[in-house]
């Protein structure tokens, strides 16, 4: 299945954001995304939760295992997926290092850097009727792609079929 796809930068700062740092937003401009305890950036998170209204009105248990990341955050994810030894061909330079990818999990952005740290990105799962996170199914996938972009949602990197942003800046849905 070919998800609709814009790259990470495509990801347009709303303007309530602008002037912040990665992973360092303020309370004020992040919201409940509709999911869990989850925020977004305010014009993202109104979007999510629209888009999480339909989905579960079409059939569709939408969930995540992340969205907004501080950037202590980030820090804390890419080091317990990235250490100093070489041991695959996918790395990261960060603070003056090569990090090399540890063995069977997904990538991370360098910290800093992850559009999770504005408050733009989601990573998707499906939750079962007992609150366990699940990968999502290609129901799922066949719904976000015919509905995500419709909402102002895009799957940025084509490995990972669960990572979302909002695209659309301070645009209409």
């Amino acid at each position: 299945m070919t998800l609709p796809y814009k790259p990470e930068s495509a990801a347009v700062k709303p303007t309530a954001i602008k002037g912040m740092a990665n992973g360092l937003l303020t309370k004020n401009v992040l919201e409940p995304c509709g999911i869990r305890s989850f925020v977004l950036e305010r014009e993202a998170a109104r979007s999510m939760r629209a888009l999480v209204k339909k989905a579960r009105r079409d059939g569709i248990p939408l969930s995540a295992t992340g969205t907004y990341r501080s950037y202590d955050g980030q820090v804390n994810l890419f080091k317990r997926r990235y250490d100093n030894v070489k041991r695959s061909t996918r790395h990261e330079f960060w603070r003056g290092l090569n990090w090399w990818l540890k063995p069977k999990v997904a990538g991370a952005a360098v910290p800093g850097t992850s559009n999770h740290g504005w408050g733009l990105a989601v990573d998707f799962s499906l939750r079962n009727k007992l609150g366990q996170e699940k990968p999502l199914n290609t129901a799922a996938l066949s719904w976000l792609t015919k509905n995500g972009p419709s909402f102002g949602w895009w799957n940025t990197t084509h490995s990972e079929n669960w990572h979302w942003c909002w695209c659309l800046g301070d645009g209409p849905m």
